[in-house]
């Protein structure tokens, strides 16, 4: 009796043992990631020039609208939003 409780103690210390051992690498893992990121993100804005085609202040995803005159049927000129 006394080898089968000691057999399950030291097995459940090993399982103990390896949950914290995942959790420490899953953790380290996560932790190169984001400082990986980070890197990358430092690297990016400060190092290296923004690329031309993405606006700094833009509306990225957003239509722009632009304001154009048109001239109407009855020879006015009429105002309207002509999408880009």
């Amino acid at each position: 009796m006394d080898t089968i409780t000691t057999r399950f103690l030291s097995l459940s210390q090993s399982i103990g043992k390896a949950e914290r051992t995942i959790n420490c690498i899953k953790t380290h893992r996560q932790e190169d990631e984001i400082m990986r990121y980070l890197r990358e993100e430092i690297r990016d804005h400060f190092l290296m020039p923004p690329p031309r085609c993405v606006p700094i202040h833009g509306k990225i995803g957003k239509r722009s609208e632009k304001k154009a005159t048109q001239t109407s049927k009855r020879g006015r000129r009429v105002q309207h939003l002509a999408l880009r």
